[in-house]
């Protein structure tokens, strides 16, 4: 029996965990690991992580990085300045649109009272969700729009 609370691994058992750790903790971060277009094109894949990230200025060490010696540094990377651009423009908003379920709604309330709002808000039957005169006519004009431009693709 060998050693009490020790497993023998043997030699070659050693030595492959040690190839496998020194693959692991080798710092390197293969192309396939990086995903974002941006970072992609200036990451060198020779190089260790820890230098890439520094030298594109992202953290790689936050106890490093939050030191007082660094809070004054304010030299910005390309890669920083890629994402303040991008962090500014505004994404484009596309207007909502009507379910199947709102539109049934609308098209019963509208062929009943056509664009008087103010008696399709007071029928309580048909305005089952209680929109606002406001909201029906909203509602009516994108209801109208959506009609108006399935008429036409139709034709």
């Amino acid at each position: 029996m060998g050693k009490k609370g020790k497993l023998y691994l043997g030699r070659s058992a050693k030595a492959k965990i040690r190839k496998v750790q020194a693959r692991v903790g080798s710092g390197r971060i293969s192309n396939k690991v990086v995903c974002d277009s941006a970072l992609k094109q200036l990451w060198l894949p020779k190089q260790r992580a820890a230098a890439q990230l520094e030298r594109l200025g992202v953290a790689y060490d936050s106890n490093k990085c939050l030191s007082r010696k660094t809070w004054n540094n304010n030299t910005h990377s390309e890669l920083i300045e890629y994402y303040e651009q991008l962090s500014k423009q505004e994404a484009p908003k596309k207007p909502k649109q009507l379910t199947r379920s709102e539109k049934l709604y609308l098209s019963n309330i509208f062929h009943k009272y056509g664009n008087n709002f103010k008696r399709a808000f007071r029928d309580t039957k048909l305005n089952y969700l209680q929109w606002t005169e406001t909201q029906l006519a909203k509602n009516y004009k994108k209801w109208l729009d959506e009609n108006n431009q399935s008429l036409l693709t139709e034709n």
